[in-house]
């Protein structure tokens, strides 16, 4: 029965396209188009976005003022609100029974400078965010997440890559993606199945871990006297200046990947 309903579905779009490329048929109501656009004269300290299909971009403002930009289909399905000291989002592609459309769907939202705290729930949608953020919990299935510095960062991902560029903590599940951090300064805990783990300046001032079933695990520069306990069942271990009377302890495991300590 499913795959009777996915040729159905494909024959549609055929035909819709033909149609369209014809002129017998009107596209437009397929396309994307910026369908929200609002200034917010309230202020707030925390946003929560809840999407299935959407791109996010937090930006900086260029004055006082809050902008939201939404483009997509179906304004009626959009809702933006500032309440209870946050501003939310809510934009759910399930409800405009829509199996495709033509272009991108995106919210911009654009920020006064100051630290906020960030609630994110997405099914599918790259993330990406020039906005420092205190606290930041994102939960994504599938979608590449890049942010600028963070206090306390939570993120669980299916599968997409996780690029931040200062972090005092951050906790990672992931179950495929590459994870890049520039810069921690507290802990550091991560949990991924499949991908590389790379920190470029590690600073650690409690227990971390790292945990790897197929992927490399690479720390450029650590900035702190740490004892690092690292195994593996395949791959190489090459550890610099470890030292096991350190105060503090990273324990590194992997099934399947290389582990380099410089």
């Amino acid at each position: 029965m499913d795959k009777i309903v996915k040729i159905i579905i494909i024959l549609l779009l055929i035909i819709l396209l033909v149609f369209g490329v014809m002129g017998k048929f009107d596209l437009s109501y397929f396309k994307t188009k910026l369908i929200f656009d609002n200034d917010f004269n309230e202020m707030f300290d925390s946003i929560k976005i809840l999407t299935d299909s959407l791109d996010i971009k937090i930006i900086k403002s260029n004055n006082d003022k809050v902008n939201v930009k939404i483009y997509d289909r179906d304004k009626d399905k959009v809702l933006v609100k500032v309440e209870d000291n946050t501003l939310i989002i809510e934009n759910n592609i399930k409800k405009t029974n829509l199996f495709f459309c033509f272009g991108k769907r995106e919210a911009i939202i654009s920020l006064p400078e100051k630290e906020y705290n960030l609630l994110i729930e997405t099914t599918s949608g790259d993330i990406l965010s020039k906005i420092d953020f205190i606290n930041a919990n994102i939960n994504s299935t599938s979608g590449d997440i890049k942010l600028n510095k963070v206090n306390d960062l939570n993120v669980k991902i299916t599968s997409g890559d996780v690029i931040v560029s200062e972090v005092n903590n951050i906790t990672i599940d992931s179950t495929s993606g590459d994870i890049e951090i520039g810069k921690v300064n507290d802990s550091v805990n991560i949990n991924v199945t499949s991908g590389d783990v790379d920190i470029n300046d590690l600073t650690i001032t409690k227990e971390s871990n790292i945990k790897s079933t197929s992927g490399d695990v690479d720390i450029n520069k650590s900035s702190n006297d740490i004892y690092c306990n690292t195994k593996t069942i395949s791959g190489e271990i090459k550890v610099n200046n470890n030292d096991r009377h350190a105060n503090y302890e990273l324990s590194i495991d992997t099934k399947s990947g290389d582990i380099t300590i410089r």
